[in-house]
């Protein structure tokens, strides 16, 4: 790597250290206004410093806004919407039963997919 390249990543990561602390880490309206456990084991952590919010909180919070640019597919979501919801509820109650012990990654991945195909999926379940 080229020490030009190498800069580049370094200020490419950092820049979202700096975007992952000040939404999750920093941000109080996480903090004061969404309802989670926030169990240290079940959340992500950036230079030491734990989320505001579990991994699938995380993935949700961060695919609702990435939804919008998913209405022009929304009357095609629903069922996506139906697998993926049912996995996160899937992965979240063997987790809960103690049949299974589930990963942040899974965690993340379920909760994303679900922000990023609710809205479409209602609006498209709505006649919009």
């Amino acid at each position: 790597m080229t020490p030009i390249s190498a800069r580049i990543e370094g200020s490419i990561r950092q820049t979202c250290i700096k975007i992952l602390t000040s939404l999750f880490v920093d941000s109080i309206w996480i903090h004061r206004w969404w309802g989670c456990h926030r169990l240290p084991e079940r959340s992500f952590r950036v230079e030491g410093r734990q989320f505001h919010v579990c991994a699938r909180c995380t993935g949700f919070i961060a695919g609702l806004p990435l939804s919008m640019l998913a209405l022009p597919l929304r009357h095609d979501l629903p069922p996506a919407f139906l697998i993926i919801f049912g996995l996160l509820m899937l992965d979240g109650i063997s987790q809960h039963l103690a049949w299974r012990t589930s990963n942040n990654r899974l965690r993340f991945i379920t909760g994303f997919g679900t922000g990023l195909t609710l809205i479409p999926s209602l609006l498209a379940l709505g006649g919009f």
